[in-house]
């Protein structure tokens, strides 16, 4: 393995642009401020509406399924999602360790460009993070949004529970906002020469 292939953690620290860190914290602030318009929605039209009729035990059966379904997809994207944060980086690593193949092996370039590999791995890899996380948050405010129409969220007052991937999706987007710290915590995990564990 050549060591030149990869740069260093006060490298990789340098070439940390302000603007860039902005850009994703403006993502992510975005990500949940729009789920919180969804679900803040939904529940002024619930306020809205007329007294519903009694659900039909058809429409009961939907959303007790639904809520289900969206448990399980919950549990399963907030999983795969890290996985595939670790994946996606663990690949942008072992890319970074072949010759040739964009990281910079020499003095004549600058930290920033030797470093836009690894903050492109990033930057996706937190992407992919955040928008397998968001996903669950929709379908549970959907279904909130289904059993309302109905009368079952009415009738039963559990089915709201469903808000709950929205609460935790906004929580998570609001406690782990990026800054310099957090990035390079990631770089020292997932791409460093000897990552932590």
């Amino acid at each position: 393995m050549n060591s030149g292939t990869m740069i260093s953690e006060q490298q990789f620290r340098a070439a940390i642009a302000p603007e860039q860190v902005r850009a994703m914290r403006i993502q992510q602030v975005a990500l949940a401020i729009g789920l919180v318009l969804f679900a803040g929605a939904i529940a002024f039209l619930a306020s809205q509406s007329p007294q519903p009729t009694t659900p039909t035990a058809a429409a009961t059966h939907l959303i007790a399924r639904g809520s289900w379904i969206h448990s399980a997809v919950f549990v399963a994207g907030w999983f795969v999602s890290d996985v595939l944060f670790s994946a996606k980086l663990r690949r942008a690593r072992q890319t970074a360790m072949q010759p040739g193949l964009g990281i910079a092996r020499s003095g004549s370039v600058t930290p920033a460009s030797s470093a836009q590999p690894y903050w492109i791995a990033i930057r996706e890899a937190y992407t992919l993070r955040l928008a397998l996380r968001e996903a669950p948050a929709l379908f549970g405010s959907t279904i909130c949004f289904l059993a309302m129409q109905n009368g079952v969220l009415a009738a039963h007052p559990v089915a709201a529970l469903n808000f709950g991937s929205s609460a935790a999706a906004v929580a998570y987007f609001i406690a782990t906002l990026p800054n310099e710290e957090r990035l390079v915590a990631a770089y020292r995990k997932h791409l460093a020469q000897s990552p932590t564990r």
